[in-house]
């Protein structure tokens, strides 16, 4: 999958604008670089727990992790109604 260069985000509004643009001053940053910066460290912090929701999401389509990894990364996933999971003992919500 190429990596795109950029992508959009929606604005942030006044107040997180305003933090930002604190935040990327201080570090002598740009406010994209910030930007980036911050959501690549919160994508870190929340890793173990992304893996758990892939575990999870995986168990109730009745797929491997790696399976549903390598579906999101090709975009192929398909969006499935409650009546379409497998299955289990698991509580869905």
């Amino acid at each position: 999958m190429a990596l795109p260069k950029r992508f959009h985000v929606k604005s942030l509004g006044e107040e997180y604008h305003v933090q930002l643009s604190v935040e990327a001053w201080l570090k002598d940053r740009t406010i994209p670089a910030e930007a980036a910066s911050l959501l690549c460290a919160q994508l870190n912090q929340r890793a173990e727990k992304r893996a758990g929701m892939i575990d999870r999401v995986a168990k109730r389509r009745g797929l491997t992790s790696e399976a549903l990894l390598r579906q999101i990364y090709k975009g192929t996933v398909p969006h499935m109604a409650p009546d379409d999971l497998i299955d289990s003992n698991e509580k869905i919500l």
